[in-house]
This record gives C-alpha cells, structure tokens and sequence, in this order.
C-alpha cells in the first residue's frame, strides 16, 4: 500500500501521479486527491493503482451512485461533478482541434439515461459465474454486476431473474475461443419516451450447445417475473454462428410480444427491431438533432443525401423541412426497420438503398443533392467516401461524429476537397464517461 498524490489526469480521465520515478495511473482518482493505493504493474512501464482510501478528497467529488465504478470499463468519471466532467471534456477535446471548438450542449440526465444495455455471461476457472460489464484493462474479464449509474433499474432487475435462473442450470457460459458454451450476452433495450421493452438473450450458434425448449421457456418466465407489473415487453434469443472459413452470421428466434419495441423523437414514432442500432440517449439525441437541424438551415426544395443513415432516424426527423432525402446503410436490419419507420410515419420522398456507403456513393456522385449529412461508425469516413465527396458540388455538408479523433483526422482531408469548416458543436450524449458527439458543419468553397 502506498500513499500518492494525483496530479493530472490521463487520457482515458483516470488520476495519475508519480512514484519512485514511475507514472502510477488511478481509477476514480481526481486532481489533487491524495489516495492510499495497492500498486500493481500497467501498461508500458507504468503501475496501476487501485484506491483503497481516499485521504483529501477534491471539492469537485460527489457522492458514488454505483458500487463498481472502480473497475468497471464504462464510467471513468463517475464521481466527479458533472461541470468537472464537462470542463474536461472541453478542455480534451479542443486539443484534437486547430480550429475553435463550441462549448459543449450538456446532457439534462447526467445519471440512467441509457437506453440499451449488453451485459456478458462468463465463468472462470473454477466455474464460478458471472453476468455483467467487463472490467476495464482485464482482457474481458466480466464481474458480478449489482447496480449502475447508467442504466434503469428494469435493467438490473432483469439481470438478478436471469443470472437466478442460469445458476439453478447446467448451462456454460459460450467460450469463444473453443466456440463452445451456450450463454453469450444479455441486452436490455427500451423506449425512453414510449416506456416499451426489449430482452435478447444472446446464444451461441454452435448446435452442439443450442438450448433445449425448457431452458429457453426458463430464460422467459425468468425475464417475465423480473418485468411483470410492465405487460409491453418483447423477448429474442439472437443465435451467433460462428464457423471456420464461413463470414460469422446472425439468426433469430422471437419468443414473446411484438417483433419490436417503439421509441419516438421529435415526434416521429420509430419501430426498432433487435440487430438494429438507434441512438443510446434519446433525449440528447432530439437536442443532436435539433442543432445540426439548425446548422443546415434545410429548405422545401433541398434534395439531401443521408449516408450511414440507420434506421433513419436523422431523415425521418428532417424530412418535413426538405423536398427528397436519400439514405445509404450497409445494415440490412437498420435499412428494413427505416423502411417500416417511413411507411409509420406516412412520409413521401425518402428512399434507402442498402449496401456499402462507398460503393452505392459512387453511383450518385453526379445527382444534384443541396446537402448531405454523414453520420458513420467510429472508424470515421473510408478515404474513397471522402475522394466521392470531393468530386461532388454539394453546397452543405453536416458530418456528426461519435468519436472526434476521427472526425479529427477526416476535417483536413474534407478541407483538402473543398469543404469549408463553420462549426464545430460538440454534444454530451454520455455523461460519466469520456465519449463525446460531434457536429462538424462544413460548406463547399
């Protein structure tokens, strides 16, 4: 045990210090805090310090809301006060940036704002089980979860009924490595401003460890009893297929309620299946959408190109403000579900093709689109989307990133085309933790 001081922060937003000429980097440790710590060994010549008691604590903490949050991958600032949080972020996020960054649009929720939640099953050597997050720097090692700042409390409970059940089983936990056991993950998703719900028990597709009829009706009964004063709930078992020299694949079994749940933004109604994404924070997500909305100035006779458009949540809520929206998604669960979202929602004009942003761009490089929204995965723009954009005289273009190191590395290269930077907005759609979105609004030269 040794006692050190916390002088700054690291990028992940963990305490760090120095110690007999070694940087000590500490979880849920803050500026200034002097903290009693078990050293062990980290990353690259550094040692990893574990609180086990805080001696000074900063002014800017605040009370725990979860009993994990000193191991647990998810929240890195949690115990710190949201105006910290956020002047952190500014200040992290600046950095990735020559050009002048807006101050952050805050979250209204700091706490249990999630919409989506996937916990793991897991057993260790001597068959001990687990089901819940993964510890952060532990090669997926996954803890007993009992409560979190982030999630609902249906959540939780319905972790307890099904984590009851398997151990009153034979079942194993799946095991990647071997492709052996049956139990993979259990996600919770729900309609924050519709309040429906959605289980999905994630199996193994390997035969040799499918689940009989009784244990799937087990699984049921046992997500059912932790949800039976809410009637509107919908369970899936989603079965992954993993076989040598076969691309991995997904099949699913519906076991109970509607083949959906509903959730509803800026006063459009979406139907979201299991397999397809939709923001985690909705209430954020109306406030996203509002400013870039605001950004884009859209009038009646725009034709806009969505490009990673999902389940078409972005054009959807635009499309009252334009002529023509056309969405590209490589997902075809997300491009189903906006089709079915379109068709609910009574709109005209908004077509989705799916497939490969890069290759379906290709084929309308030359339409007359006024503006194009991009909103990829975290790995940012392919560097062939951005040689299509380059060629294309779109007046507009809005780029909302969920990871700004990327969206960092692709606004030069945009420049590079001929794309001008107007704004750079960043939004707080996951507070206690390091994750930022990002609007960039860019107009062609």
């Amino acid at each position: 045990m040794e006692q050190i001081l916390i002088e700054r922060w690291n990028e992940k937003g963990h305490g760090r210090a120095r110690f007999e000429g070694k940087t000590v980097d500490v979880k849920g440790a803050f500026l200034g805090e002097t903290v009693l710590v078990n050293l062990k060994k980290g990353k690259r010549g550094t040692k990893k310090g574990i609180i086990q008691s805080i001696f000074s604590p900063s002014l800017e903490r605040i009370a725990d809301r979860c009993s994990h949050s000193r191991i647990c991958g998810g929240c890195n600032f949690h115990g710190l006060s949201y105006p910290s949080q956020l002047l952190l972020k500014q200040e992290a996020v600046q950095k990735l940036f020559t050009h002048p960054v807006a101050p952050i649009i805050e979250a209204q929720e700091p706490f249990y704002y999630r919409n989506k939640m996937e916990f793991s099953f897991s057993e260790d050597k001597e068959k001990k089980r687990y089901l819940g997050l993964v510890q952060e720097d532990s090669r997926g090692k996954v803890f007993e979860q009992k409560d979190c700042a982030l999630c609902p409390e249906w959540m939780l409970q319905t972790l307890k009924n099904v984590y009851d059940y398997w151990c009153t089983t034979t079942i194993d936990a799946y095991y990647l490595h071997r492709n052996s056991g049956s139990l993979r993950t259990l996600t919770c998703r729900g309609g924050v401003n519709t309040r429906e719900r959605m289980v999905i028990l994630g199996l193994s597709g390997n035969p040799s460890f499918a689940l009989t009829y009784e244990e799937l009706e087990g699984f049921k009964q046992a997500i059912l009893m932790a949800n039976r004063e809410f009637p509107q709930i919908s369970i899936f078992a989603v079965l992954t297929h993993v076989e040598k020299g076969t691309p991995t694949y997904t099949s699913e079994i519906h076991l109970h309620g509607k083949d959906h749940y509903t959730e509803s933004l800026l006063g459009k109604t979406f139907l979201i299946s299991p397999q397809a994404f939709f923001q985690p924070n909705p209430v954020q997500a109306e406030r996203l959408y509002k400013t870039a909305f605001d950004l884009l100035q859209p009038t009646l006779g725009d034709r806009v190109l969505d490009l990673y458009c999902g389940v078409g949540s972005i054009g959807i809520c635009l499309k009252e403000q334009v002529k023509e929206i056309y969405g590209i998604e490589l997902n075809k669960y997300a491009v189903c579900d906006a089709l079915r979202n379109i068709a609910v929602n009574g709109l005209e004009n908004i077509n989705v093709a799916v497939g490969d942003v890069k290759e379906v761009l290709l084929q309308h490089k030359d339409a007359p689109f006024d503006s194009m929204i991009v909103d990829p995965p975290r790995a940012g723009l392919d560097i062939e989307v951005i040689e299509t954009l380059g060629t294309m005289q779109v007046k507009k273009l809005l780029y909302i990133s969920c990871n700004p190191k990327t969206l960092a590395r692709d606004l030069p290269l945009l420049e590079s085309k001929g794309y001008q930077l107007e704004v750079l907005q960043p939004v707080d759609q996951f507070p206690q933790t390091l994750h930022l979105e990002m609007i960039a609004f860019f107009v062609r030269k």
